[in-house]
C-alpha cells in the first residue's frame, strides 16, 4: 500500500549559548514546535484486501503525521579536534494531549477519545570526520526512550495503551559532499539496534545555499 500527502509542519529556533574555546565546546540550545498538518493515524480503519483471507488486514490509508501538537527542547555540544568533530545532543519532546472524534480502527465503529502520547527523551552521540574540504563522513548512536500512550474516554476514564512504550536505538552512518555548483548532497544509512527501531532506513537529500 502507498500513500501521499502533506506531513506535519514544524518551526525551530536555535541559540548558541557558548562558543567553542580552548576550555569549552560549542553549546547550542534549540526549541521546535510541531503542528499536526499531516494525516492523523487515529481513526484509520482496517480493511481486508482479500475477502477470502480473514487473517490479513491493512489500513485503508497511511498516516502522514502524528496527529499531535508537540514541543521539543534540546541542547547540543560540539568539540573540534581537527579533522575530527565530536558531538552530542539531548532532547525532550512534550506531546500535547488532543481529542479525536474517532480513534477506532474497526469499520463501522466510532470511539471518540482524548489521546495522550508518551513523551520521548532522545540522546545522540557521535563523531564526524572531514575527508577533505568538500567531503565528510559521520558515525553516531541515537536512542529514544518514550513513555506509554494513554487514552481518556468521554467519561474521563484513562487507560494505558498496551505495548505503546518504546526504546528505539539506532546506529547512523552519514556522508556529506559539497558540489562545485554550490549544492550539498547528504546521504544517511540508519541501522536498528533494538526491537522498537526500524531494521534499516536509507535517506538522500540535497540542499542549495544562496
Amino acid at each position: 500500500m502507498t500513500s501521499k500527502g502533506i506531513g506535519d509542519a514544524s518551526v525551530a529556533a536555535y541559540y548558541q549559548f557558548v562558543k567553542e574555546s580552548q576550555r569549552w565546546p560549542d553549546i547550542v540550545g534549540s526549541i521546535r514546535v510541531r503542528i499536526p498538518t499531516g494525516e492523523s493515524p487515529f481513526g484509520i480503519k482496517l480493511i481486508q484486501p482479500d475477502p477470502a483471507n480473514n487473517n490479513l488486514s491493512v489500513p485503508e490509508a497511511l498516516p502522514t503525521g502524528t496527529g499531535m501538537y508537540s514541543i521539543t527542547t534540546g541542547v547540543s555540544a560540539l568539540r573540534t579536534y581537527d579533522p575530527v568533530i565530536l558531538f552530542a545532543n539531548l532532547a525532550y519532546t512534550y506531546n500535547i494531549g488532543r481529542k479525536f472524534d474517532d480513534i477506532s480502527p474497526v469499520q463501522g465503529q466510532v470511539i471518540p477519545a482524548k489521546v495522550i502520547m508518551g513523551n520521548p527523551i532522545q540522546l545522540t552521540a557521535g563523531m564526524a570526520l572531514a575527508l577533505n574540504d568538500r567531503a565528510a563522513i559521520s558515525f553516531s548512536v541515537a536512542t529514544s526512550q518514550s513513555g506509554a500512550t494513554h487514552t481518556k474516554d468521554m467519561a474521563g476514564v484513562k487507560a494505558r495503551v498496551v505495548g505503546s512504550s518504546a526504546n528505539a536505538t539506532t546506529f547512523n552512518v552519514g556522508s556529506t559532499y559539497v558540489l562545485p555548483s554550490g549544492w550539498t548532497v547528504n546521504g544517511q544509512a540508519v541501522i536498528g539496534l533494538s526491537p522498537d527501531a526500524p531494521n534499516y532506513v536509507l535517506g538522500l537529500r540535497a540542499s542549495r545555499a544562496f
